[in-house]
């Protein structure tokens, strides 16, 4: 070949270079900007819920108090003695304290309802529309509550039916009701992690926050509609709810930081790009221009393979990053940082500890394993010292090859990821590394509810206290009415069954926090990979009956197993005793005997009572849905977080505190790591 047209295909190559180098910064483009969208929506939205729940919370309280103030003696002999309810009597009657006793706190508004009597109201119009329907959802339910508005002012509302004491046919409505107050929507705020506004979609009624963040909130007052309300630089995101027509909740979630982390590992991957092709370029140019003693073809051999090369890593590397309607399963926190030099010691191992090291983590100790999957806390690291501390979920390589057992991880992950609730453990990341699959989840600092109740029983002699059981209880309860009632994008519920909720399963951290996971067996309408017919799968010693017996199950399952947990945490020890598997699942199945009841009935206040509902063998006597368990432990949750993040300084204090320091000795043996390597695969 002559040496021009060694120059000719140095220039066609180079420009070749510069094509898919281009290419690839587009695709990583269009990477960075879905995800640092997606990322937003998702963090609008978790806040969203996050204050949505507060209020469901609130909510189911007040009901509840509700409830207890419909049995009081006076409110039934008005319903027995409607003609002696006019209103000055019911005026006089409801100033009274002894009239609602120790209820009376709770409603600084009140409307009464008796059948074929006018309605009368204190501090409320039992006359307005928002309250009418709510005592008309009451007589068909037996007991409703909302959010309401009313002449302008935003209350949670709760109504219940009082019932006389013989067989009369009128019946009454008391109903209650709180304003939505800056206390309360301050409360909200404190769960969303965000400033929150309650708006009649004109102007603030009430708000709670960051006063700058209040203020980017009130912009986007008018547009309920839009799904999520985005700053131009994605730097917060805001979503809102609807209460009730003419009512919203707004939800602020600030996204700098991680839309940060996104843009920056988009960078240094671009960067990456342009330096690859650059380091071709000047390989080519080299080969092309200067005057060689090896054979041209030989030269443009080297060049082409080269070319081919880079050609090859670029496209996987755009495929990567830049499928059309792809979006990763979890939040991009994880999943977007930059890749670390972690990856490329899978193919040059790092002299010490070399098995440490797996895709983008830096894995430090091996939490379990079992026949499908390995568990080990990890660290990942990124750009700018960026660190953060994870639970990775290894597929053992063998498995691998089975599809069923893929399909089921994968199923696990995407289900997992489209939870996000702050009483569930999220899915962040989910890929292969090499032929193995993973997926990362939030590292929660502190104890599930097996080693809570031991430590318990080994340093206080006793289960756990009862204030603290009843809290996990209710916060286990709140991620189950989550999961069982999340709808698809179209509207259609998921029929999600957790099928596996036991102690084992749920984490308490170090502040009083309590998370659900493990959602490998459950089953939803939307999974690909479905169970056989009467193939029995989850913990025996928390599994309710018709689980035990093979037998299709729904939602009442999960409340069954958590009822079991609640007793575990109190008695120190499973329900049904045996050694035996197949004796246990015998006892599963047929649910509490007498000496089982004998056991509820020992146990302290409220506990019997919940827990008699909760554990009915069948399940159209048990609590229908995971909200009425809510409701029902909603009243003895004041202070519950406090005491249990007490508890488990008191127990796990010195663990913690080592844990923290294995961690940060771990960050600084490792930060070699984040310094550049080819990613793994993602999903």
């Amino acid at each position: 070949m002559s040496s021009s047209a060694r120059r000719l295909s140095a220039l066609v190559i180079v420009v070749a270079l510069v094509g898919v180098a281009g290419a690839g910064t587009a695709a990583v483009g269009r990477y960075r900007d879905r995800s640092a969208r997606t990322l937003v929506t998702r963090l609008a939205g978790a806040a969203r819920d996050s204050a949505r729940d507060a209020i469901e919370a609130h909510l189911a309280e007040l009901s509840s108090r509700a409830s207890g103030a419909a049995q009081r003696e006076p409110l039934r002999n008005m319903v027995d003695q409607p003609e002696a309810a006019d209103a000055q009597t019911l005026e006089d009657g409801f100033a009274a304290s002894h009239w609602l006793g120790n209820y009376e706190g709770d409603f600084p508004a009140i409307a009464f309802f008796i059948d074929r009597q006018p309605p009368f109201g204190l501090g409320i119009e039992p006359g307005d529309p928002a309250i009418d329907a709510l005592q008309k959802a009451a007589r068909e339910k037996g007991r409703a509550h909302a959010v309401v508005l009313v002449k302008g002012v935003a209350n949670i509302a709760a109504a219940t039916v009082v019932e006389p004491h013989g067989p009369f046919p009128q019946r009454g409505v008391f109903v209650g009701a709180r304003p939505a107050d800056a206390a309360l929507v301050g409360e909200l705020a404190s769960r969303a992690k965000g400033a929150v506004l309650l708006t009649d979609g004109r102007g603030v009624l009430v708000a709670a926050g960051d006063p700058a963040e209040r203020a980017l909130l009130a912009t986007a007052i008018g547009k309920e509609s839009v799904p999520v309300v985005e700053a131009p630089d994605l730097s917060w995101g805001a979503s809102s709810a609807s209460l009730m027509p003419g009512l919203w909740l707004w939800a602020f979630a600030s996204a700098a930081g991680p839309v940060g982390e996104v843009v920056a590992s988009a960078t240094n991957t671009i960067l990456v790009i342009w330096a690859f092709a650059a380091l071709l370029s000047a390989i080519a140019l080299f080969f092309g221009l200067r005057a060689s003693a090896v054979p041209p073809e030989t030269a443009l051999a080297g060049v082409s393979q080269q070319l081919a090369a880079a050609q090859a890593a670029l496209a996987a590397l755009g495929g990567q990053t830049g499928r059309a309607g792809s979006t990763p399963p979890g939040p991009p926190q994880a999943s977007a940082a930059p890749p670390s030099a972690s990856e490329s010691t899978l193919q040059h191992p790092l002299p010490t500890k070399p098995n440490n090291v797996f895709g983008r983590y830096y894995l430090l100790d091996r939490l379990g394993e079992g026949g499908m999957a390995e568990v080990f806390t990890a660290v990942a690291y990124g750009a700018e010292n960026f660190k953060r501390t994870f639970v990775v979920k290894r597929l053992r390589p063998e498995m691998a090859r089975r599809k069923d057992v893929v399909t089921q991880f994968i199923d696990e992950a995407k289900l997992a990821s489209s939870l996000v609730h702050s009483n569930i453990i999220p899915v962040f990341d989910f890929g292969k590394v090499g032929d193995e699959y993973f997926m990362a989840t939030e590292y929660i600092l502190g104890r599930d509810v097996t080693r809570l109740t031991r430590r318990a029983a080994e340093k206080l002699r006793a289960g756990v206290p009862i204030k603290s059981a009843l809290f996990v209880a209710h916060e286990l309860a709140r991620a189950l009415d989550y999961a069982h009632t999340r709808t698809t994008t179209d509207g259609k519920p998921l029929g999600v069954v957790h099928r596996d909720v036991s102690s084992n399963n749920v984490i308490v951290s170090a502040r009083g926090e309590v998370k659900l996971f493990d959602f490998g067996i459950a089953k939803s309408a939307e999974r690909e990979f479905q169970t056989e017919g009467n193939l029995v799968k989850g913990n025996v010693r928390f599994m309710a009956p018709e689980q035990a017996r093979g037998q299709p199950l729904d939602a009442r399952a999960d409340l069954y197993a958590a009822g079991l947990v609640l007793y575990f945490m109190l008695a120190g020890r499973p329900l049904f005793d045996g050694d035996q598997t197949l004796d246990l699942l015998h006892k599963a199945a047929k649910g509490p005997g007498p000496e089982e009841m004998a056991k509820l009935a020992a146990l302290p206040r409220p506990a019997p009572q919940l827990l008699a509902k909760a554990l009915q063998p069948n399940p159209a006597h048990r609590y229908q849905t995971a909200a009425e368990f809510v409701a029902a432990l909603a009243p003895f949750q004041q202070g519950g977080q406090t005491e249990l993040a007490r508890l488990m300084d008191h127990l796990f204090a010195g663990e913690i505190k080592a844990e923290e320091t294995k961690f940060a000795a771990a960050s600084r043996d490792a930060t070699h790591l984040a310094v550049g390597g080819p990613e793994e695969e993602r999903t």
